[in-house]
Parts: C-alpha cells; sequence; structure tokens
C-alpha cells in the first residue's frame, strides 16, 4: 500500500475546510432557538408577573421577529452553496442571501426603538432628565429612519424585487460600493447607539445605593451592550471594502467569519434587552423579595416607584441594546 499522506491535502479537501458552512448554519439555528426562547421567558414575565405589556414589549418582539426570519434565509443561502457548490448554488443562494438583508435591517432598528420606548416609560417625564430623554429620542429616530430608508433602498436596488441577486447584463443595480458604504454607516451608528445607551443609564446606577452584588449584576447587562457595540466596529474592519481580500473565489472563509460577527452583534443586542426583563422571573424562582435585592433607592435622582415595581431594577432593565448589518 503506496503512503499518500505526504502528498497533503487535495484541492478539494483545502476548499472544503476554509468554505465552513456548518458554522454559520449552526450559529443561525443556535440563534432562532435562543432569541423565541428568551422573548417567550421575557413575555411570561411581563404578563403574569409584571401583569402589563408595554410598547417596548411590543417593538421588541417584531424585532425578535425578523431576526429570526433573517437567520433562518441565511442558513438557508449558506445551505444551498453547502449542498450544490458555489457554481450551482450561487445564484439562488446570492438571491436568498440579498432578501435575509432586509428582516436583518428592520431587526435592528425595531430592537433600538424598543430601548427608546422602555426608557421614555420607566423614566417619567417630570424628572430633570431632559436631555437623557431628547438624546435617546433624536439619535433613535434619526437611526430608525436610516435603516428603514436603507431597506427599502436595499429592496429597490435592482428596480423590481424579482431582479435582487440577479447577473443578466439587462439588469442595472445601484453599486455594491455604495450599499457597502451604507452597511458602514449604519454599523457606525449601531457602536454609537449601543455605547450611548450604557452610558445613559449608568450615570443612574452610579448614583443609587443598591449593594454591590446588584451593581455587578447589572454591570454584566450593561457590558453586554458595550460589547455588541465593538462587534459593530469589527464587521466594518472586517468587511470586504476594509480588510479582506477575496483573491481565491473558492475561500468563503471571509465571508462566513464576518456574517457570524454580524450575526452575534445582533444576537447579543436583543437577548441583552431580553435579560433586562427577568429579574422578577428570578426573584420568583428564588423566592425572594423583589424590594430587598432590586429596588433602587437613588441618592440624588428620583425614579418612579410605581414603574420600579412592575419592571423589577430600573438599572437593570435599562439597557438595551443593539441593534445591527451584515
Amino acid at each position: 500500500m503506496s503512503d499518500t499522506s505526504s502528498a497533503g491535502p487535495t484541492a478539494a479537501d483545502a476548499a472544503a475546510y476554509r468554505n465552513n458552512y456548518g458554522s454559520i448554519i449552526g450559529l443561525d439555528a443556535a440563534c432562532v432557538v435562543i432569541t423565541t426562547g428568551f422573548m417567550a421567558l421575557r413575555l411570561y414575565v411581563r404578563y403574569f408577573l409584571v401583569k402589563k405589556i408595554g410598547v417596548d414589549d411590543w417593538l421588541l418582539l417584531v424585532a425578535a421577529i425578523m431576526f429570526n426570519a433573517a437567520c433562518i434565509l441565511d442558513a438557508v443561502s449558506w445551505r444551498l452553496l453547502q449542498k450544490d457548490g458555489i457554481v450551482a448554488g450561487w445564484y439562488m443562494s446570492i438571491l436568498t442571501g440579498t432578501i435575509d438583508v432586509i428582516p436583518y435591517l428592520l431587526a435592528e432598528a425595531f430592537a433600538r426603538l424598543a430601548y427608546a420606548a422602555f426608557y421614555l416609560r420607566v423614566i417619567p417625564p417630570e424628572l430633570n432628565l431632559r436631555w437623557h430623554r431628547w438624546i435617546i429620542i433624536v439619535t433613535v429616530s434619526l437611526y430608525f429612519l436610516f435603516q428603514f430608508t436603507f431597506a427599502f433602498i436595499y429592496l429597490f436596488a435592482c428596480g423590481s424585487p424579482a431582479n435582487l441577486g440577479s447577473t443578466r447584463a439587462d439588469v442595472k443595480c445601484i453599486s455594491d460600493n455604495i450599499l457597502n458604504d451604507l452597511f458602514d454607516v449604519g454599523y457606525y451608528a449601531d457602536a454609537m447607539l449601543d455605547w450611548l445607551m450604557a452610558l445613559i443609564p449608568a450615570t443612574v446606577i452610579w448614583k443609587s445605593q443598591m449593594n454591590r452584588r446588584t451593581k455587578l449584576s447589572i454591570g454584566v447587562i450593561l457590558l453586554l451592550g458595550c460589547v455588541a457595540g465593538v462587534m459593530a466596529v469589527v464587521v466594518i474592519v472586517l468587511s470586504g471594502s476594509h480588510g479582506w481580500n477575496f483573491v481565491d473565489t473558492d475561500d468563503m472563509n471571509p465571508a462566513i467569519f464576518i456574517d457570524c460577527i454580524a450575526t452575534i452583534e445582533t444576537q447579543v443586542a436583543i437577548l441583552c434587552l431580553c435579560l433586562a426583563a427577568l429579574k422578577p422571573l428570578v426573584n420568583k424562582w428564588l423566592d425572594t423579595t423583589v424590594k430587598s435585592t432590586t429596588h433602587l433607592s437613588l441618592q440624588t435622582i428620583p425614579v418612579d416607584e410605581r414603574e420600579l415595581e412592575k419592571d423589577g431594577a430600573v438599572a437593570v432593565e435599562v439597557r438595551a441594546l443593539s441593534v445591527g448589518s451584515r
């Protein structure tokens, strides 16, 4: 028997190794399960324990549905390449992947709207926090307008939506460079909002009289929001126009890696807002009193205690996100 180990892997083996489609397909599936599970827990807490479903809950539900739809379409897109190969499966994969961008952009936009709605609900308008409120209102409104407009432009980038992903010579589309620049603007906005929405509630936490353990748990949630913002910047750095060079057309690993980071960024953003509402459920499981462990007694900033009783700790719920694209 001849020894062929010294010859090394074949070109087909190398391509199969580079194009690790299973990683992104598995990640998409995991994100659907995680998002659905934690969204169900949040709705359970809000409906059965808090006895109130707010506007922020409905907005987050829309974001979760859009994100799940984007993950499913993304998984289908990569599965087509895995099953049919790059040449045979390219058109349908590109078409499916192009369509999935629409719900992805909407997911990010609605997730940030959910945070803004929560913040405006919990912090009463009569408090002397006008600049907090206006910063959130203006920045989130501009962000939502941009993402919604971008989704519309992307949908009709090639004229009719039926032409998305088409390679026909007679189909004229908006330049990929322009679309990539719009993606980058969206990711920069993601990072800015993620950090902004972490720093604003941090000022409330700093002035509160919570015990160290409670502050630590809240800090972890705020840190998750900051991580989402960092990931948004990483996506820009690793994008094709800024970092990766697709020399080998068979090597899809850079695209897979970027897709994974973008998906995790949005998942962390939605998960962060879901976790923020689960404090009453944790208290129920531990059979503890909410007032003794999570009630905020602020030294310099008055907080609507009725809202705190409904929502658990304001600083725990006060972080929400981020939304961002791919």
